[in-house]
């Protein structure tokens, strides 16, 4: 399942989320639920189509580069089991898009979304997906929901 959702702040929400220190995107850094309630506004509009209810935290970091394919996947469990260990969801909000050549999320199944500033895509944790090569700016805020603490990105 793929969800996206457009003009989904005000202006003044959208700037805060836009100007908030990530840090590096690697390693993406793990906020337990209730450390920033400005971006919790992002978990409640996800919540309207996915089951989050057992969230205890999430990975946040913030993607200004065009990233490869790959899923989203809890890496010390996916190694521990030998299976992939996927979030419930994941999640990708675009909180400035402009002069922007390339830079669209792709799935492997044919799904191509624009990135378009405040607009909001949320989507099941085991899409494998990439953004494109880009130039210009899109500054993407990815998150994801987990029911564990993920020990790997702390």
């Amino acid at each position: 399942m793929i969800c996206i959702y457009d003009n989904v702040f005000d202006e003044e929400t959208r700037i805060s989320i836009r100007d908030f220190d990530y840090g590096p995107a690697r390693p993406q850094k793990w906020y337990n639920y209730g450390d920033s309630p400005l971006h919790e506004k992002i978990l409640d509009v996800v919540r309207q189509q996915f089951d989050i209810s057992n969230t205890i935290g999430y990975e946040m970091w913030c993607n200004t580069r065009a990233v490869g394919w790959h899923y989203d996947h809890d890496e010390v469990k996916s190694k521990e089991t030998n299976f992939f260990v996927y979030p419930p969801c994941a999640i990708v909000y675009y909180a400035e898009v402009h002069s922007l050549v390339g830079g669209e999320f792709k799935t492997n199944s044919g799904v191509t979304i624009e990135p378009i500033t405040n607009r909001l895509v949320c989507f099941s944790g085991d899409i494998y997906h990439g953004v494109m090569p880009y130039i210009g700016v899109r500054k993407a805020i990815s998150m994801n929901p987990w029911d564990h603490k993920i020990v790997n990105n702390v």
